[in-house]
């Protein structure tokens, strides 16, 4: 797409005509929950440095941790040592 083209469409602009927002912070953040990679998150945000993906743009909220947290396997009990 030629830049006088992407320029008319408004492709990438902060609030296109319809009133919707751009909000890169929750692109990159779906795209981790979505379970892509981390560096195919950096190459579609075109970013230059894993980090400034992964600690600037990428947000995983309390219920993500929750669930993260739960998905670990239990601790054994006492009862399961006597086995």
């Amino acid at each position: 797409m030629m830049l006088k083209d992407r320029e008319a469409s408004g492709l990438l602009e902060y609030q296109n005509s319809a009133g919707e927002l751009a909000d890169f912070h929750a692109f990159t953040t779906g795209l981790e929950l979505a379970n892509v990679s981390p560096k195919t998150a950096q190459t579609l945000a075109r970013h230059s440095d894993i980090s400034l993906t992964m600690n600037i743009y990428s947000h995983i909220n309390p219920e993500e941790q929750a669930k993260a947290i739960n998905a670990l396997p239990g601790l054994p009990t006492k009862k399961d040592d006597a086995a």
